[in-house]
């Protein structure tokens, strides 16, 4: 990572600390997630050139644990360790919703959600960027995963929201919460993701419950489930 985005991590991550009362971890741990979600906010947006789209993922924060460089070819990076990407079927949606678009605090959506940007934004960023990283990944003959979840609960179709960037999170988690807004369908789809992962996590190969395993992506094969 350039030493130009890293001081920007850090000078992102000293104001939200300072926002959340300190940076002790037992401290961070009692503060409200309301009040996380608010400071986030307030920070997570960097202006994008004009005729692009600002969005919550315009981040400020990026993984920088070590300080190492992930070049292109992937050399830090161990050969045999297989990488799960993912997708959702209506990723947008998190951040243009129905309601009216997403804008950080003090800005005007209006002057920046006009529909060039966003139909370009949301035909290049929900459509290939997953394709890109796990086609990158085979053509460096690295094992790669992928899944596209298209699960729409009840509660996301009557509000409009589908199959939005993060929604396979609750199921990921077991937290189908509040009960109403989900099925036994719902059920039954986060038993096979929390199933998925695990297997993954466990072993490096993602498998359906009854035990058989998702095939690795290649350049001509389809790597998604």
């Amino acid at each position: 990572m350039p030493d130009s985005a890293r001081e920007r991590v850090i000078q992102a991550s000293t104001q939200l600390f300072e926002q959340l009362g300190g940076s002790d971890i037992e401290h961070l741990r009692t503060v409200p997630l309301d009040q996380v979600r608010q400071a986030s906010r307030v920070l997570s947006g960097t202006r994008p050139a004009p005729g692009q789209v600002h969005t919550p993922a315009n981040l400020v924060w990026c993984p920088t644990p070590d300080g190492q460089v992930v070049g292109a070819d992937l050399s830090c990076w161990p050969a045999d360790m297989p990488v799960l990407f993912g997708r959702t079927e209506h990723e947008a949606r998190y951040f243009i919703t129905p309601s009216g678009p997403y804008g950080a605090p003090g800005v005007d959506p209006a002057s920046i959600y006009t529909p060039p940007p966003s139909r370009r934004w949301l035909r290049s960023w929900a459509a290939s960027e997953p394709t890109t990283s796990w086609l990158s990944f085979s053509d460096l003959g690295r094992t790669a995963y992928a899944y596209r979840f298209t699960r729409v609960s009840p509660g996301n179709r009557r509000t409009g929201i589908l199959a939005h960037h993060c929604a396979e999170l609750p199921y990921l988690f077991g937290h189908l919460a509040p009960t109403e807004q989900y099925d036994e369908v719902d059920a039954r789809v986060s038993d096979t993701v929390q199933y998925a992962w695990t297997e993954f996590a466990r072993t490096g190969v993602p498998r359906n419950p009854d035990g058989t395993p998702w095939p690795a992506g290649t350049t001509t094969t389809r790597c998604s489930r």
